[in-house]
């Protein structure tokens, strides 16, 4: 029993410095991976796919902006077949922005075996000069898991 808790913690241990160095990582988060399936009993929500088969995490941003000033950034996301594109939540506070993309799986249908790669534009704001952490929550294919991606803007007057 010993050896396993050792083992264990000596992974979790492993595992968290390497998130911590990383750009893509584990991500923990009190989002789940799906929403509640809709009233029409047909489709839900559920956190996008933006790492698929090995294929790297696509998050552009651009290096800086100015305070007060809308700007775009982009995330791709995957589907395919029965899984559509959905609204994206963005939310931010101070220096930090949270974007969590989401998509829309149908059930119940036949669905065609494809890839769909989508290009998603994100608008933000920041109200501060300094330098921001925009964080992309997703979600990893194969796996299933959550996942973050971050990324810093100078954010100038």
């Amino acid at each position: 029993m010993k050896r396993y808790t050792v083992g264990v913690i000596a992974m979790t241990l492993l595992l968290g410095a390497c998130a911590g160095s990383a750009a893509v990582g584990p991500y923990h988060s009190a989002l789940s991976l799906e929403d509640e399936v809709r009233s029409d009993g047909q489709a839900f929500r559920r956190i996008a796919v933006i790492s698929h088969y090995g294929d790297p995490v696509v998050f552009d941003a651009p290096g800086t902006a100015r305070v007060g000033e809308r700007f775009d950034a982009r995330i791709t996301t995957y589907g395919g077949g029965c899984i559509s594109e959905d609204t994206i939540i963005v939310s931010a506070s101070g220096l930090n922005a949270e974007v969590v993309p989401m998509q829309s799986v149908r059930m119940g249908v036949v669905c065609t075996a494809e890839l769909r790669i989508s290009p998603r534009p994100v608008s933000m704001v920041f109200s501060e000069p300094g330098v921001a952490t925009i964080r992309v929550t997703g979600r990893a294919a194969p796996g299933d898991s959550l996942i973050a991606v971050r990324r810093r803007v100078q954010v100038v007057h």
